[in-house]
């Protein structure tokens, strides 16, 4: 069977359907025919492109979390007033809750031995990603007189840490922790770390309703 001139076609739509296949499936329990049902063809011509299972989800994770920054990205560009980008940061990097298919593939994905080495250097790569974000922004941020705050790529990994911990949280629904809980809580300890007060910016909803373009699930 001869590949299509454009392959790179191809395998974006096999990762988008494989995100909608892990959706049901979870990494653990993916097969080929699954994805190929997602995609509308069959599972020869899904292994025709990725020979290999694992790599198939991993490219598709790599999209998901390549996309979830460039989306942050976009967010705080959209802003100018630095303590108004740094709280927008925090307000889009929470889970919207148990159905946030982005999150819960990422977490799912942390528990999959499977792709294990794969998913390491990807988690590596989406936290220095989300580190280098905060940092820039905490640089513009100026603190009152007397504030003598931590370096700011010492904060920064404090909040990233901060996201992943009390996001497994609101995806799991854990004892009906609440999404602006942790949003609270972050915004909190950001506050006394960077001595800056942080304005009310809108709920991730508004804010990604206007944010620019950038690739949707199906």
């Amino acid at each position: 069977m001869a590949r299509p001139k454009n392959q790179s076609a191809r395998r974006e739509q096999l990762t988008r359907a494989t995100e909608q296949a892990l959706r049901h499936r979870g990494p653990q329990e993916l097969r080929y025919r699954d994805v190929a049902d997602a995609a509308g063809l069959t599972a020869p011509a899904v292994s025709y492109y990725f020979s290999e299972l694992e790599a198939l989800i991993t490219e598709t994770y790599a999209r998901v979390t390549m996309r979830y920054l460039e989306r942050r990205r976009q967010l705080i560009d959209a802003v100018q007033e630095p303590s108004t980008k740094l709280a927008t940061l925090i307000e889009c990097g929470v889970p919207s809750g148990p159905d946030d298919h982005d999150a819960l593939l990422t977490y799912q994905m942390a528990g999959n031995p499977t792709v294990a080495d794969a998913y390491g250097a990807l988690a590596a790569e989406l936290f220095n990603g989300e580190v280098a974000l905060y940092t820039g922004v905490i640089k513009l941020c100026t603190p009152p007189p007397g504030h003598a705050p931590l370096a700011s790529a010492l904060i920064a990994r404090c909040l990233v840490s901060m996201e992943d911990s009390l996001g497994l949280r609101v995806v799991s629904q854990d004892a009906g922790y609440e999404r602006t809980t942790a949003v609270d809580n972050i915004r909190a300890v950001a506050s006394v770390l960077t001595g800056v007060e942080l304005p009310e910016v809108p709920a991730i909803e508004q804010l990604l309703t206007g944010a620019s373009p950038h690739p949707t699930q199906d």
